[in-house]
């Protein structure tokens, strides 16, 4: 059972992650789905920028919201274990994307970071 305060820490660390990764996937879609190993030319492309605009999005609704409550512990449990369940589903789509040809290191980074953060913002939520 993690005290207040280090459910303040992590989420205050698990909120701004998210942030400067949900700026990145909205300012910078192109590049960010490259990184996540889209083809250059589909990454161009309206629906890629779209798909990865809205992660980005997504990011930045859970930083703001593990920013904004992470002094009220209660709160903030629930918000890092939605963090979790999100990460499992990006060590899905990361594990996915890995095991198909042309994968990269950043997918194999994804699926292990997804993983970790995770478990941390799962455990760290536990009352």
């Amino acid at each position: 059972m993690a005290k207040d305060k280090q459910v303040e820490q992590v989420a205050s660390a698990l909120g701004l992650l998210s942030l400067g990764a949900g700026a990145l996937y909205t300012l910078l879609p192109g590049t960010m789905g490259r990184l996540l190993g889209l083809k250059k030319e589909s990454s161009e492309e309206g629906a890629s920028l779209l798909a990865v605009r809205a992660l980005g999005f997504r990011d930045l609704t859970f930083g703001l919201g593990l920013i904004i409550n992470r002094k009220q512990p209660k709160i903030a449990r629930q918000w890092l274990r939605l963090f979790a369940l999100n990460m499992v589903g990006d060590v899905i789509a990361c594990f996915t994307a890995f095991i198909r040809p042309g994968r990269n290191l950043v997918q194999a980074g994804g699926v292990l970071l997804s993983a970790v953060l995770g478990w941390w913002a799962w455990t760290t939520g536990q009352e």
